[in-house]
């Protein structure tokens, strides 16, 4: 339908996550037993850690799940019920992302953050056990260093006409974090947005 064409869609995340590290991708957590919450969205799922270390892909790459590495295990149901905090109603490109955040504990060493934009899809019907695959659509790259609490603010545009950053209607879109520098780049509290224009 012609109105998807240039239609802007925001998905935006409150979001707690405990320590962010360069060994893992964290992604949201389930909603907690008790039902929905005006609260933030927790960080507190893994993909990878110490024994294998797992960095946000590059933009249009994937990860898929490795059931032979426990901390690479990664099963379809997880994008719905952990990834995804949106789900294209149309055909989409990825055009800009923001955050603002506040940081705390972090490790000397450390050199910077990534909020990364993923995409999960799989067919109707799948069993809900089968290995995942997710796509990194887009990031936005923090370079603050050090151990020094602080707070930090950085919007930027995302060029991605017809490469990476597109999503199919109904992909799930989600937003992780990825530290850089050291394993220990401390807790963060903020937002998160990504910006999306309908495509066709």
């Amino acid at each position: 339908m012609s109105y998807r064409s240039m239609t802007t869609l925001v998905v935006s995340a409150r979001f707690s996550t405990c320590v962010m590290a360069n060994t893992t991708i964290k992604f949201p957590s389930a909603i907690t037993t008790g039902g929905y919450s005006a609260g933030p969205t927790t960080f507190a799922n893994a993909l990878g850690g110490s024994t294998h270390n797992i960095a946000l892909p590059a933009d249009g790459s994937s990860v898929t799940g490795d059931d032979s590495h426990a901390q690479q295990s990664l099963d379809v149901f997880e994008g719905p019920k952990y990834l995804s905090q949106m789900v294209a109603p149309f055909d989409m490109r990825l055009i800009g992302m923001a955050y603002c955040i506040d940081i705390s504990g972090a490790n000397a060493g450390m050199t910077g953050f990534i909020a990364g934009c993923m995409k999960t899809g799989f067919n109707d019907m799948t069993s809900r056990t089968d290995s995942a695959t997710w796509t990194t659509i887009g990031r936005i790259t923090s370079s603050i260093s050090g151990s020094a609490a602080r707070v930090e603010r950085d919007g930027g545009v995302i060029y991605s006409t017809d490469g990476y950053g597109k999503v199919s209607a109904g992909d799930g879109i989600g937003l992780v974090l990825h530290g850089q520098g050291h394993a220990t780049c401390g807790t963060g509290h903020g937002v998160i947005t990504a910006l999306f224009e309908g495509q066709g």
